[in-house]
């Protein structure tokens, strides 16, 4: 495996050997280097990744609709 590819998947960034499928990072079906066990342990791994793009997601929408609030007046 490649661990560079790793770190972006867990960083919530899918590459060539890690691809976004159904909103969940997985890993590429069919490589032919991976055993089975390989590939379900970087899957379980890789769900992470998913859980951290799906908060980045949320925390950049939040950022924006608080950005779309106008300021109170002062009182």
């Amino acid at each position: 495996m490649v661990y560079h590819d790793l770190l972006l998947a867990l960083s919530g960034c899918p590459g060539d050997v890690f691809v976004l499928r159904d909103g969940v990072i997985q890993v590429v079906p069919g490589l032919p280097f991976a055993q089975p066990s390989e590939v379900e342990l970087l899957n379980r791994l890789c769900h992470i990744g998913s859980l951290y793009a799906g908060l980045e997601a949320f925390v950049e929408q939040a950022e924006a609709v608080i950005a779309s609030v106008p300021p109170r007046p002062a009182a």
